[in-house]
This record gives structure tokens, sequence and C-alpha cells, in this order.
């Protein structure tokens, strides 16, 4: 399943939207992008009125291991006098080679 918002994309197994509160709930395999950040996890909920996103890990089952959040963030660089910024990947970690 795929919803969109102004900013945001979350992809999902599974969706459940609320059109009252405007509450979008994605959970399995989720994956939000806003640009070039990419954030990964088993649940996400996305506000479509206001367009604020969270992702969040899963609650396990008892007695089962929890899985993590990944995240992938791009820093923007603002190069110019009007604010308007440009993307780049972060550089390589001292003693790596890009």
């Amino acid at each position: 399943m795929t919803v969109t918002n102004d900013k945001d994309t979350g992809r999902g197994d599974f969706a459940v939207y609320n059109a009252v509160t405007g509450i979008s709930t994605l959970i399995g395999n989720v994956v939000l992008t806003r640009g070039s950040d990419v954030m990964r996890g088993q649940s996400a909920v996305m506000d479509m009125n206001n367009n604020v996103s969270r992702i969040l890990p899963s609650a396990g089952v008892p007695g089962g291991s929890t899985q993590r959040v990944q995240g992938w963030f791009v820093r923007e660089d603002v190069n110019n006098a009007t604010g308007t910024g440009q993307k780049t990947a972060p550089a390589a970690p001292p003693g790596k080679k890009p």
C-alpha cells in the first residue's frame, strides 16, 4: 500500500485510513521517504491533515525481540543567498575511501 501527503510518501504491507481524523496507519515493512531522506520500521502513523509522519518499531511479541527503526538522512547545504539548497550525500567516515 502507498500513502502520500504533501511532504511524505509511505509504503507498507497494509494501510488503514481514518477519514474522520485524517490519520493513516501503515503496518509491516514500512518505508517513509521525504525527499532524499528514508526511514524504515514496522509501522508508521501519517497525519494527512498536518503533514506529520512518525515511524515506529514493532511492538514485538511477548518474549521476542523488538525491531529497530533505521534511517538515512541527507544534509541540505545552503549554497546561495536565496536560501535554496542542494542535497548532498554525506562524506565517508574518516579512514574510509568514498
